[in-house]
């Protein structure tokens, strides 16, 4: 699943160099950003919602791949717009992938939610303030 989804966001990246040949209009670049933190937005409360009682840690792993996926193609898109006041919110994110990248092989999806959990409140706050910057309402 982790390899799907890193070539799928090779496949991204790839895609977004060959389309950086042509400048998208304000509006448009304001569409693609609230799109994306939409998605973002979505894949972050996913994780947030995963139930240690029931889930297992790949998907807590595989769910910690989609809020970093969908963070490249925030940032993306945030860049386009001329507004790359992410790094907050890109270090919010690396400070929780290496959290979870610290955990012990057999690590309940109980103790990694518990060892990750001022990860998860550094990032909704840098959520929280990406959003100040761009009306998406």
């Amino acid at each position: 699943m982790a390899t799907v989804r890193r070539g799928a966001g090779v496949a991204f990246v790839v895609a977004m160099a060959l389309v950086g040949c042509t400048t998208p209009t304000q509006s448009e670049a304001q569409g693609s950003v609230c799109d994306a933190r939409a998605q973002f937005q979505e894949d972050v409360d996913a994780f947030r919602d995963l139930d240690p009682q029931t889930a297992t840690i790949d998907e807590f792993r595989a769910a910690l791949v989609q809020v970093r996926d969908s963070f490249a193609e925030l940032r993306f898109y945030r860049e386009q717009l001329g507004q790359s006041n992410v790094d907050a919110v890109q270090q919010a994110v690396d400070d929780l992938r290496s959290a979870a990248d610290d955990l012990p092989e057999g690590a309940s999806v109980a103790d990694a939610v518990a060892a990750v959990q001022a990860q998860r409140e550094e990032l909704d706050a840098a959520i929280e303030n990406l959003g100040a910057e761009v009306n998406c309402d």
